[in-house]
């Protein structure tokens, strides 16, 4: 039994479980015990699953902002990013480089760095997207709303 309050589905990340609750939390929990191993207040409550991607872990604040956190030593923030009333369109993409790829559902592609540092959207494709980015077979793919298929470079606007 989980002693939060959740209304979203927990993301399950190797041997990690994280919890969106319904007060404002993110919740690291050992994914095989349940034990709790970190908790941060958002300050607001989440509008969608955590989202982890490498070493991070996205919590998206009503289609506000991202605040990202670091999930060795207990979820210290790491960064946050503007969502300017848009969801994310799924994990973020860990690229070659450590960098991230990061899809809105308008469909602007921003990149952030190992540290955290988000930098200006370096594409906009023109649609919304649906879903992505996505590692298919060593191509980076985002699939638009209108079930179209984008590939990009993994140096998209570096």
């Amino acid at each position: 039994n989980v002693p939060f309050a959740v209304e979203l589905p927990p993301t399950v990340s190797g041997r990690f479980l994280f919890l969106a609750t319904t007060d404002g939390k993110l919740v690291m929990m050992q994914a095989a015990t349940l034990e709790v191993l970190a908790e941060t207040d958002l300050g607001m409550i989440p509008g969608a699953r955590p989202k982890v991607a490498g070493n991070f872990v996205f919590a998206e604040l009503a289609n506000k902002e991202v605040r990202v956190f670091r999930i060795e030593d207990g979820l210290p923030p790491a960064g946050t990013f503007q969502l300017e009333g848009h969801a994310l369109a799924g994990d973020p993409l860990l690229l070659p480089d450590n960098d991230y790829l990061i899809g809105r559902t308008d469909g602007t592609l921003i990149r952030m760095n190992p540290d955290g540092t988000v930098s200006d959207p370096v594409q906009i494709l023109g649609q919304a997207i649906q879903r992505g980015p996505q590692n298919i077979n060593g191509r980076i793919i985002v699939i638009a709303i209108d079930g179209s298929f984008y590939q990009l470079d993994s140096n998209v606007e570096k």
